[in-house]
């Protein structure tokens, strides 16, 4: 994820204009609102509610992506991805599931992200391709 210098910082001597300020406070805004809409999804997920968790990561998926773009890797979009392949598994669609897993493995090997989370990513396609019988 990229760095954010809180608003109220000065850079090389230099006071950040209204524009910049803004745009970093929107900036914020959008992570807290898809990182809301991802925990929201998985707790939906949790209690079986599944509409209500493909709604609110979907919603995150499409406001993340409209955003900042799809082929802009974050940590952001690995752990959306990671949601909806994990919900697309609970639902029955491996195929949908791996496809997600396999681009939040991609961007957090891209990314250099810590060793736990890429075992983690990489337990979940071992078990969506076990359920698929793809054993190679």
């Amino acid at each position: 994820m990229a760095a954010v210098v809180a608003p109220s910082h000065h850079y090389s001597g230099m006071e950040m204009s209204p524009d910049i300020k803004a745009e970093l406070r929107s900036h914020q805004d959008i992570q807290q609102l898809v990182l809301a809409c991802n925990k929201e999804g998985m707790d939906f997920l949790r209690q079986g509610q599944y509409k209500q968790a493909f709604e609110q990561l979907k919603y995150a998926e499409s406001v993340l992506i409209a955003k900042q773009g799809e082929d802009e890797p974050t940590n952001l979009l690995a752990v959306m991805c990671n949601n909806l392949g994990c919900y697309y598994k609970r639902v029955g669609k491996l195929h949908a599931a791996l496809s997600y897993l396999r681009k939040a493995l991609k961007i957090e090997v891209s990314l250099r992200t810590d060793d736990v989370t890429v075992a983690g990513t990489h337990l979940n396609i071992c078990a969506i391709l076990s359920k698929l019988e793809k054993h190679d």
